[in-house]
Parts: C-alpha cells; sequence; structure tokens
C-alpha cells in the first residue's frame, strides 16, 4: 500500500514547495530586523527598562521565527536541525578564569580586592595573600606587610607567613601600614594612635598620639647611617619623628595635610584640599620652608583629592575633584601632571573623565602612571611621555573586578564581577624593578 501512495506523495510534497503562507516575506524580514535591532544595542547602555524592552525585541523576532519555521516547506529542514542539535547536547565547557593582561613596564602591583590583598606581577599573573584589608611592600618588594582588623602580620611576597601580632577581633583597628627604607621597622595608624613594629615581629610602641586620619610617610635614607624618620599629620600641623627613639626631628605648622609623600631626604609633598606644596625640611631640628607650590593648568580649577610623587622627585601626580560645592551628576575628574624642576615648573591636564578617580601611583621606572577609575570600572595605565602618540599613552584594563572576583576562596575564578556597583580593585603601591 506505501508503494501505491510514493506517486501522490511526491506530487502533495511538490505542490508545498510552491506553496507560501500569508506574509511569509514579511514575517522573514520582520524577524531578522529585531533580531538586528536587538543586537547592536551596545551593552550597558541601556536606559531604564530598556531591558524589558530587549526582552520584547527577542521575543517577537522568535516568534516571527517559529512561524516562518513552522510554515515554509524549508522549516523541516530547519526542524531537522534543531532536533539534531537538541539530542546532541556538547560536553559543557568549564568557566575560564579572567586573566589580567601584562603590564606596560616591568615591576609588581599591590591590590586590595574583594577583601583579600593580592601581588600582580608584570606578566599579568596574580595572587591571593589571604583576608587582608591593607598591604604595603618591604624595601625591594620581598615581603608584605599585612593588616587585617587589629592584627599586623608580614609575609613573603609569594604568601608564605612569617608573624602575626594581635588578633582580628582587637579594636581599633590597624591602617595605612607602612614599611621603613631600612626595613628595620613598620608604622601604622590604630585609632589616634601612631604605633611602631619591629619588623621581626618582636614587639611594638606607641610613637605618638592625637594624629589624624593620614598615612604616615618614611622619609628615604639618604646613607645607612641615616635615622629612620617618619612623618605624619596631626590637626593644622605635620610632625617629623625619629622612628626609633620618638625624639621629634621639626614640624611644620598651618598644613591641613590629606596625603603626605616624601621626594628626597630633603623634600617633603604635603597635600591639602586647597593646595599640594614642596617643603625644603632639614631633621636635625632646623626647620622647614615651602619649597615649591605644585602648579596646576590655566583655567583648571578644582578641590585636591590626592597625590603622588614620581621616583626621582621631579614630577607630581595631581587628581582634582570638583571644586568644593559642585560634586554631584555631571562632575569631571582631572588627573595633572607638574614638573616641579628648577626652571622647568609647569603643570598638564593628562587624563579626564566624569565620577572621580583613585589615588594615582607611578611604575618604578616612573614612566607609567596607574590610575583607577571606578565610575568606569576600570585601570587607566598613563605614559606621560609626550614623545609617544596619543593612542600609544593610554592603556585600559576594563573591570578588574572580574579577574579578583571569587579567588582564593574556593571558587572558579570567575569571569564576571555578580556585586552592582562593587568597588574597584585598589592598587596601593607599584614596586621594584
Amino acid at each position: 500500500m506505501n508503494r501505491r501512495l510514493d506517486p501522490l506523495e511526491d506530487l502533495l510534497r511538490e505542490r508545498l514547495d510552491d506553496l507560501r503562507a500569508p506574509g511569509e516575506s514579511e514575517a522573514t524580514e520582520r524577524a531578522v530586523s529585531l533580531a538586528a535591532e536587538a543586537a547592536a544595542e551596545p551593552r550597558g547602555t541601556q536606559r531604564v527598562g530598556s531591558s524589558r524592552a530587549l526582552k520584547s525585541l527577542v521575543a517577537a523576532a522568535g516568534a516571527a521565527l517559529v512561524a516562518v519555521v513552522a510554515l515554509t516547506p524549508a522549516g523541516a529542514d530547519v526542524r531537522d536541525w534543531i532536533d539534531r542539535a537538541v539530542s546532541e547536547v556538547p560536553p559543557p565547557v568549564a568557566p575560564q578564569p579572567a586573566t589580567l593582561d601584562p603590564l606596560p613596564t616591568d615591576g609588581r602591583l599591590l591590590v586590595e580586592a574583594d577583601e583579600q590583598v593580592w601581588v600582580v606581577e608584570a606578566d599579568g599573573s596574580h595572587a591571593s595573600l589571604g583576608d587582608w584589608d591593607e598591604g604595603t611592600f618591604s624595601p625591594g618588594g620581598i615581603n608584605v606587610a599585612l593588616a587585617g582588623g587589629g592584627q599586623l602580620a608580614a609575609a613573603t611576597s609569594g604568601g608564605e607567613p612569617i608573624w602575626r601580632i594581635g588578633s582580628r577581633a582587637d579594636r581599633p583597628r590597624i591602617e595605612d601600614p607602612r614599611w621603613a627604607p631600612s626595613g628595620l621597622r613598620i608604622v601604622y595608624r590604630r585609632g589616634g594612635e601612631l604605633r611602631v613594629a619591629i619588623a621581626d615581629g618582636s614587639g611594638s610602641d606607641t610613637l605618638a598620639r592625637g594624629i589624624s586620619a593620614v598615612a604616615p610617610a618614611w622619609r628615604p635614607r639618604a646613607v645607612g647611617t641615616d635615622p629612620d624618620v617618619v612623618a605624619f599629620a596631626k590637626p593644622g600641623r605635620v610632625i617629623l619623628m625619629d622612628g626609633d627613639t620618638g625624639a621629634r626631628r621639626g614640624q611644620i605648622r598651618g598644613v591641613r595635610a590629606i596625603d603626605l609623600e616624601w621626594l628626597d631626604g630633603d623634600r617633603l609633598l604635603a597635600v591639602e584640599p586647597e593646595r599640594v606644596t614642596v617643603y625644603r625640611v632639614a631633621v636635625d631640628g632646623g626647620g622647614a620652608q615651602p619649597a615649591v607650590e605644585v602648579p596646576m593648568p590655566g583655567g583648571v580649577s578644582g578641590s585636591v583629592q590626592s597625590a603622588t610623587a614620581s621616583p626621582d622627585g621631579t614630577r607630581v601626580a595631581v587628581v582634582l575633584g570638583p571644586p568644593s560645592g559642585q560634586i554631584g551628576q555631571g562632575a569631571i575628574a582631572r588627573l595633572v601632571l607638574a614638573r616641579i624642576e628648577p626652571g622647568k615648573i609647569r603643570a598638564e591636564t593628562l587624563f579626564s573623565g566624569p565620577g572621580s578617580f583613585e589615588r594615582p601611583v607611578f611604575s618604578p621606572d616612573g614612566g607609567w602612571i596607574q590610575l583607577g577609575w571606578p565610575d568606569s570600572a576600570q585601570w587607566v595605565f598613563i605614559s606621560p611621555d609626550q614623545n609617544q602618540k596619543l593612542l600609544e599613552q593610554v592603556e585600559v584594563v576594563g573591570d578588574p573586578g572580574e579577574v579578583f572576583e571569587g579567588e582564593g576562596r574556593g571558587g572558579t575564578g570567575g569571569v564576571g564581577d555578580p556585586r552592582p556597583g562593587g568597588e574597584l580593585p585598589s592598587v596601593s603601591d607599584w614596586c621594584c624593578q
């Protein structure tokens, strides 16, 4: 019986091949158009409610395509392909950890991210040092001092623990650890106290009380016999103190410091909301005098957020926010580079963008500046060498939070940062050529 129906079946197939459903061409064109519109909309630019609109577009496109498949003879081939695709499911592919690109120059980064401290090598490889709030490299970057809660610790840059002082549960918490250039001491803030720990973990002591919430700064050692002198802020002044004996070595009055950094053994950078000043100081008690007020580009104004000096002490990178009282939507942040060499004092804007910038960090060779840009979830690396072309001056690492999210706690490394509005990983140091 089946053989007698074969000619009739062949005739029916020929007639069906010539048959077109009403509006089939329009449905096909509409489906393709809708799918293209949905795919073309830039990611991350949808307005409020556009997610629902996008789902509607995709649903409409899918419905149109289903209609074409159901109503056309060619749909049989498509259905066969779908059946094979569904029945022949490939094995699952394990998610690959997100990675960082190599750094633009030599050195290693110390990064605070996801309630951990990380070391990032020049090739982009990275490792967690554990659950800590902050860290600082030792001279040469061999070891790292770590702070978490009320505990201070030291570890190798590879993560091997060396010693620990205190308990995580202790309060006040430890903040702003800084390793002395001699390698012998680590200074840190604890509440309103400035404390110093022996670098072998054998003990700690209080240097000063009533200090401001500003990170202390060690003076570079000009020669091996120079004492470890630390600068720290109190309300309205900056104090210079011997980190070993606690003897006062000098002070600068009338300064509301929000950041401190030494350019060399004789010059101290004091950052205030209204200005950035280089002071020439004598640590033998001879006093301090303003040497240079760091210039700003003409026509540029704003409140100073942070500043840092280049390793050779000839340039200062300054982050400017909007002027006081103008913070809000539409605010623009600027990275300014000021040259403070005698006879070459000038400033220029290197980079600007909406939102805010984190504290800039110079590379060990001074050839690059790392800048965290939280509002765009990016790290920006900028070369201030004006001999380079503009496109070669800036390198961007988009959403580095993808790299650190979930790692170090048994996670897979993650390929995305699921935390809406999650904090941008912060670079605290760039060490060692």
